[in-house]
């Protein structure tokens, strides 16, 4: 008898034990608090957004649009004169003329007369060049003094050439051609006066 008392005495003990245990453990879980979207007025720091690895700087990538282009950017209509290049007072073999833009035709002479003219133009002030007609190599033109087309570097475009800045250029380039070349004729014994110079638009291949 006292030992089945004994043994009831430790089972009622051990059920004891196992219930404080279990109850100080759900105790500490009510402690705890359950993460919300309700930080208390802390706003969650949001995730770094993800890098394209496809994307480059200045490339556009899906949805983006691109301005259009206007007067002045990159590919739009030419708003000023076409500036003379450092081919001056030379004859060409590559026509470095622009299409669609007007240059000032002064003659077409003798591969030598040309070479002297574009030198007697340029180091006057108005950059020239020349180029043999259409089909005659340079190296051809040089050797059998072939004709050339002689004309100064400064071109009109097109969309300019009636506006003001084409009359401009104009008025101040055809005065000082009849200058230079009378002088180039009586003083230097030139192969012309450029009398018969004119604005022809430039157009490749034709």
């Amino acid at each position: 008898m006292n030992a089945v008392l004994i043994g009831v005495t430790v089972v009622l003990v051990v059920l004891v034990g196992v219930y404080a245990i279990g109850f100080q453990r759900g105790k500490s879980t009510a402690d705890t608090p359950i993460l919300t979207g309700d930080l208390g007025g802390v706003s969650p720091t949001p995730p770094a957004p993800i890098r394209d690895p496809i994307a480059v700087p200045g490339r556009l990538t899906p949805g983006e649009g691109r301005a259009p282009q206007g007067p002045g950017t990159v590919g739009g209509p030419q708003t000023e004169p076409v500036r003379p290049s450092s081919v001056a007072g030379q004859v060409l073999g590559t026509d470095p003329r622009q299409a669609d833009t007007n240059y000032f035709e002064l003659d077409v002479l003798p591969y030598r007369d040309a070479e002297e003219a574009v030198r007697f133009l340029t180091a006057n002030g108005l950059p020239a060049a020349a180029v043999p007609q259409r089909g005659v190599d340079v190296a051809d033109a040089r050797a059998k003094n072939r004709p050339c087309i002689v004309f100064l570097l400064e071109g009109i475009p097109s969309t300019l050439y009636r506006g003001p800045e084409g009359q401009q250029v104009r008025q101040r380039i055809e005065p000082e051609v009849r200058r230079l070349g009378q002088l180039w004729r009586t003083q230097h014994r030139g192969a012309s006066t450029f009398a018969q110079a004119y604005w022809r638009k430039h157009q490749p291949g034709r």
